[in-house]
């Protein structure tokens, strides 16, 4: 009778069966890893996209002539199928072209470098904006390989800029006493009006308290009345009162109050005054 045979792998195959699945259990690792970080990938292009989507800031890529290469975010109302291969001085008005090839200049000497810009702008609309910006050398970035324009319109700043200046020039030559003052009473500006009313100079008052032009009786007064208009952010006034002058006479006058908002908050106060028959 013959006797039953068990049927074995020689020892070479049987290695190589457990050397196999070693590596498709390693494969299988791999497979899993990759997963996660395409999860990962997707997870952070999410919130790229969204911080991007958030942004106030443009981004534009150039090449090195000032060609535009791809807007990654716009915020003048192109599109890179609309500007793509156009130069970034049609973009720019002509009277800052100068400012733009200075940029590009100096970067091309210094590489590697950023530099700094305030110029204006077409946007699509065909209205002219203020840019702030930076354009940074990344030619040698082989994940970008271009010169990246990053700015923010600020027109806004711009406008209101020109309108304290013009604001400030009318207040330095109108006929009678206007300065500014901090909340604690700290002389901030001091206009010519104020110089021909105390006698003080623009030097001698600023950062001076402005308890120096009241007289003792009428200091709690000030500071009430201060007090007031920074608390309720309201003029007070006009109201009769007494000032000193540099030489130590009393100024009757009529006092005017006007509060100093910025960022919706009360930074100072702006006294208006007028003299008046004592």
């Amino acid at each position: 009778m013959m006797q039953s045979k068990l049927f074995r792998l020689p020892a070479s195959h049987g290695d190589d069966l457990q050397a196999l699945r070693e590596r498709i259990s390693e494969l299988d690792e791999q497979v899993t890893n990759l997963k996660h970080l395409d999860d990962a990938i997707r997870r952070n292009n999410g919130l790229f996209e969204a911080l991007l989507a958030a942004s106030h800031d443009g981004i534009v890529l150039t090449r090195h002539d000032a060609t535009i290469l791809r807007v990654i975010k716009s915020i003048l109302g192109y599109e890179t199928a609309i500007v793509s291969n156009l130069s970034i001085y049609d973009l720019v008005h002509r009277d800052d072209h100068g400012v733009v090839h200075q940029c590009y200049a100096q970067l091309l000497e210094r590489r590697g470098k950023q530099v700094h810009h305030e110029i204006r702008a077409w946007k699509a609309d065909g209205t002219i904006v203020w840019l702030q910006g930076t354009v940074t050398d990344m030619l040698d970035n082989p994940n970008v390989q271009a010169f990246v324009h990053n700015y923010k319109d600020i027109t806004a700043w711009k406008e209101a800029e020109t309108t304290r200046l013009e604001f400030a020039a009318v207040i330095e030559h109108i006929p009678f006493a206007v300065f500014s003052k901090d909340a604690n009473g700290i002389i901030q500006s001091w206009n010519r009006g104020a110089e021909r009313a105390f006698g003080y100079s623009n030097a001698e008052m600023i950062g001076q308290s402005v308890s120096i032009l009241i007289p003792a009786e009428f200091q709690c007064e000030e500071r009430e009345i201060r007090a007031l208009v920074i608390q309720h952010g309201k003029s007070f006034g006009p109201v009769r009162t007494m000032r000193l002058h540099k030489i130590g006479s009393l100024l009757p006058l009529d006092l005017t109050l006007t509060p100093i908002v910025r960022d919706g908050s009360v930074r100072g106060v702006i006294h208006t005054s007028k003299q008046t028959l004592a």
